[in-house]
Formats: C-alpha cells, structure tokens, sequence
C-alpha cells in the first residue's frame, strides 16, 4: 500500500515512531471520505470537521496547505482513478515521552493519509441492516462522541459483538438508556406520519456529515427530519435507516423483526436516498473541475 506520511508518500511497513500518542493513548482523529473515479465526496466538509476535531483536543496540526492535491496524488500513486475507493486521514499528537501530560506545543503532530479500494455497492435500498442493540453504551457527555477520535474502542466492540450475535451493526444508547447511534452511522426513524426523528448531537449521536445534508434537505425535499431525544420503544415501533459517508442512506430494522416496509416509509426513504445522490453526484462534478 502507498501512503503519505508527514509528507512523504511511501511503501514500507514501518513508519510510526513507537511513542506516538497515537498508536499508545488514541490520541488523535480521524476522518473518512468516500472516493469516485478520483475524486473526494463532500471534502471540505471532512477536513472542516478534522480541524474542528484537533481544535477540540487542542492539537495543533498544520495540514498540507492544498492537502487535496495530497489527495489526488495519492489516489493516482494507488493505481485508483477509476475505482470507488474510501480515504482515510488521521491526526496525532505525534511522538512524546511517557505519560499523559502533553504541552500544547508538544513535538510533532502525525499526519497519515491512506487510500483503499471498495467493491461498488449493489442499488441501494433492498437489503435492510440487522440491528442489535448494544450492551456497551456511548457517553454523551464525552469529548469521543463529539468528535471523530481515535478512541473507537466502544464502537469497535458494539460492532463486533452484534456480528457475533448474528446482526449486522449495533444500536449504541447512551448514559439514560436512549438511542445515539450506530458504531459507524447515524440513525433515524421514520414514524407512521412520514416525519423523521433522530437524536441530537447532545444525546450522543456524532455529528456526521450525511446527517447534517440531511437536516438541510426539507425545502427541497419535504420531509421533515426533527432532532429530537430518541427512546428505544420509538426505535421498535418506527422505521429505522442509517446514513454514513461511506455507505449513504440504509434501511435497517432491529434483530430478529422481519415485519416489512410500508410503502410509504419505503416512499420516504426512496426521496431522501435519490435527493442524497444528487448531492453527491453534484459534489463530485463540482470537485473534479476544480
């Protein structure tokens, strides 16, 4: 695999100085944009929520200054022009003594930029996620939920164990037992009237980039999408789809409920996954002329 590092695009395995904060407290964030015959969806959006997140943990990095052309380099390097491809840039704190102190001006950020290949996504829409909602639970009144870190530990384990269980992804609550999330996506319902609910940042929930689209979309779209504190038994008795950058817009239903759509929750979800690859498709053509 080519990457870049710190400003050098190498090969080699071994590049991450061994007291990286990093790689030793999870001390960093990290973004992943979703690429299109070269191009980055939505990446000013993705870088705008990285510098949000190393402002937060007061991480002072200084990114390539046209960090897209390190994009674009890197997608060609990796032989990936013509493939659907997700990106990946983590920030560190970068390499420091023993500890957890660090000073604002601690040594050298780590900047790692990586590039892989996905298979292109059958049409979207037809095959529901299997949702199990987790034992492990997601604070809301963390710095991790706020933002993208890399302390994805409660994450990992809710995803793993749902797999193990036989789902497909979790459904994370937070401290007062309501919805926040799934480990990698944001949830919505969609109840009997048409309108959709799903949970505030405050409850937990990350502050994804679809999403945000999302609660823009009523004036062209019509539906309505609400913020607001979702309990678990909403979660049962509406219709429930996921949205993450990578994978866009997803029904999902809990383990086990094999009751089907209605045709006009299905209706509503058609609208907002069709107004969502608009997005997208504009997005990219835009970015591809620049």
């Amino acid at each position: 695999m080519i990457y870049w590092l710190n400003g050098d695009y190498r090969a080699d395995v071994e590049a991450i100085n061994i007291s990286d904060r990093g790689l030793l407290l999870g001390d960093g964030v990290f973004e992943t944009l979703l690429i299109r015959d070269g191009v980055a969806a939505f990446q000013d959006e993705h870088l705008a929520r990285l510098r949000g997140g190393l402002e937060a943990l007061q991480i002072i990095a200084d990114l390539p200054d046209d960090v897209g052309a390190v994009f674009q380099a890197l997608i060609k390097k990796s032989g990936l022009e013509n493939s659907l491809a997700s990106l990946r840039i983590s920030v560190t704190r970068g390499p420091a003594g023993r500890g957890l102190k660090f000073s604002k001006k601690m040594g050298y950020p780590t900047t790692l930029i990586t590039v892989q290949e996905m298979p292109r996504m059958s049409a979207r829409g037809n095959t529901r996620v299997a949702l199990k909602v987790s034992q492990f639970a997601r604070s809301e009144n963390s710095i991790t939920a706020r933002h993208k870190t890399l302390n994805y530990l409660d994450n990992i384990l809710a995803h793993n164990d749902a797999l193990d269980s036989g789902a497909d992804d979790a459904v994370m609550l937070n401290g007062a037992g309501r919805v926040a999330c799934a480990p990698t996506s944001n949830i919505y319902i969609i109840d009997d009237t048409g309108v959709i609910r799903t949970p505030p940042i405050e409850e937990g929930a990350l502050s994804g980039i679809v999403r945000a689209l999302l609660l823009q979309s009523v004036v062209e779209t019509g539906v309505e999408i609400c913020e607001v504190p979702v309990e678990l038994v909403m979660l049962q008795e509406g219709h429930v789809f996921l949205s993450n950058s990578l994978s866009g817009l997803r029904p999902a239903v809990l383990f086990g409920d094999n009751n089907s759509w209605p045709p006009p929750a299905i209706k509503v979800l058609r609208r907002l996954q069709s107004w969502y690859d608009d997005c997208l498709s504009k997005d990219l053509a835009a970015r591809a002329l620049k």
